[in-house]
């Protein structure tokens, strides 16, 4: 009932509506202003598809070749864990998992064998334990393997405001696996902290209800090494990529469904790597339903908060239907800004996965600097005939989506 309110102040709130769609044999997307269309949005049918950012200018943080128990800028490292029972945290320099061929890696060895139970270990960033600031830094950076595959690690940033963290998967595609592998995550990532002027602690979080809800371990080693920050933009953000097997975005917020919807994450249909987001809608009674996905989440979660993407030139997405027989044809995308909210009908759609562009110097309506959700739509009838029913879809059907990011 909370939800279905939720989605009725959104609908009151649209103020413009743009009609999007892509025809089979012309893959693009257009704008339609009610006279004329213009070519906006480009999609392209594809097997598959990664990012190979150019990578300079770095600020390490801790290579842990000294084997102190400090890094290099002066702060310290602080174990913690619940006390529910039989978790564990240790930490060790280790000489045989290590980058390079001399000095040391940082291994972290965890159990949280309990439900509620977590562990982790925190790095401080100045040798007062106080605030550092990270406004200059673009990415955070560091090398990771496992003891065995799919360690599950909550990458948490901490300042006066309060904390916020993504899941390694949603970086790492494929998980954690026994060979040493790099992790870039954009600053732009926090989006529930207040500001990156004074962050004061990093933390690597161990948690057995997300290990069990997700099917990884809740015990086993983690190796670390070579910490820091880059100066350079990666180009991106993500949204969710969806390989942590978890409702939190890659932004910070939960998700959840709108009427007769329901979603799962899906390991045997995927763009790229490990998971695809798999949407289950059913129209046949009620006039929509759909889902939607928080950016920030506040302290609960469930608290959208408003993030500044001004940076970023475009939004994409792969989408593609199950088969034939349950393909919508249709849905709506809306993006949720502090002004309100910008409404994309989305036509076209094939089993195959295409990739979807939308630039925002052609939608002036959406506010960069204030997004904070957006959400999935399938609508029996729409004004102007972009329902389901009117574009000859299937009243129930599965769609799956990935890599959502901005770019």
């Amino acid at each position: 009932m909370i939800r279905m309110q939720y989605m009725n102040t959104f609908i009151r709130k649209i103020f413009v509506v743009l009609i999007i769609g892509i025809f089979l044999f012309s893959p693009t997307i257009s704008y339609c202003d009610g006279t004329h269309y213009t070519t906006i949005v480009e999609s392209s049918v594809s097997a598959q598809g990664s990012l190979t950012p150019i990578v300079i200018n770095t600020s390490l943080l801790d290579d842990f070749d000294d084997a102190t128990g400090f890094n290099k800028w002066g702060g310290r490292y602080l174990k913690f864990h619940s006390t529910i029972g039989g978790e564990n945290i240790n930490t060790s320099y280790d000489s045989s998992n290590r980058m390079g061929s001399s000095g040391y890696g940082y291994s972290i060895e965890y159990a949280v064998p309990s439900s509620g139970s977590y562990a982790g270990v925190k790095a401080t960033l100045t040798s007062s334990d106080g605030a550092k600031d990270l406004s200059s830094y673009e990415y955070f950076t560091f090398w990771v393997k496992g003891s065995v595959n799919d360690i599950p690690v909550k990458i948490e940033f901490q300042n006066p405001s309060g904390n916020a963290y993504v899941y390694i998967t949603d970086y790492l595609d494929g998980g954690v696996s026994t060979a040493w592998q790099e992790v870039k995550i954009p600053l732009d990532t926090f989006t529930n902290l207040d500001s990156l002027t004074n962050v004061n602690g990093i933390a690597l979080v161990f948690e057995h209800d997300y290990a069990v809800t997700s099917g990884f371990p809740t015990s086993g080693t983690l190796y670390i090494d070579d910490i820091g920050f880059g100066e350079t933009s990666l180009g991106y953000v993500r949204v969710d990529h969806f390989g942590d097997n978890w409702g939190w975005s890659a932004v910070g917020g939960n998700s959840g469904n709108l009427g007769n919807h329901s979603s799962s994450y899906d390991d045997t249909v995927y763009h790229n790597a490990s998971r695809s987001l798999k949407s289950q809608y059913n129209i046949t009674v009620e006039n929509y339903c759909g889902m939607f996905m928080l950016f920030g989440g506040g302290n609960d979660g469930w608290t959208a908060q408003e993030c500044d993407f001004s940076d970023y030139k475009k939004f994409v997405f792969y989408a593609r239907a199950a088969s034939a027989a349950t393909n919508p044809k249709v849905f709506k995308l809306e993006i949720v800004d502090g002004d309100g909210t910008v409404s994309i009908f989305i036509t076209g759609i094939s089993t195959a996965w295409k990739k979807y562009t939308l630039y925002f110097k052609n939608v002036p309506e959406i506010n960069k600097g204030t997004i904070k959700q957006i959400n999935i739509i399938y609508e029996r009838t729409s004004p102007g005939g972009y329902g389901i029913i009117e574009q000859g879809g299937a009243p129930s059907g599965t769609l799956y989506f990935d890599e959502i990011q901005f770019e």
